[in-house]
């Protein structure tokens, strides 16, 4: 996640749990559980496509936004797909959009 999208969500008041491999990401959903999950553009699509289903088998399933830069490719899994040269302030209304139902 660029370090811009990370700022302003910690402004915005989200706690964040940052991981850098799948092995590293599914530890922290299980030791302390997420709502949201989402996946940098620079994500291995093994390593995306291994999250993906272990995240399926979560109840309730942590919604999923994709961050791109150029291609949308494989990215039926997820939530929201956002343009990682857009405002950081749409990551932060995309997330308080699938939490709550509102902008």
């Amino acid at each position: 996640m660029p370090v811009f999208c990370s700022s302003s969500l910690r402004d915005a008041g989200y706690t964040l749990q940052l991981a850098f491999t799948a092995d590293e990401a599914l530890r922290k959903i299980h030791e302390v559980g997420v709502d949201i999950v989402v996946f940098g553009e620079g994500i291995d699509s093994g390593e995306r496509t291994r999250m993906e289903g272990a995240l399926q088998s979560l109840r309730p399933r942590p919604r999923i936004i994709m961050l791109y830069d150029i291609s949308i490719a494989r990215a039926e899994q997820a939530d929201a797909v956002l343009n990682i040269k857009g405002d950081p302030q749409d990551l932060v209304r995309t997330i308080r959009y699938l939490l709550t139902g509102t902008c």
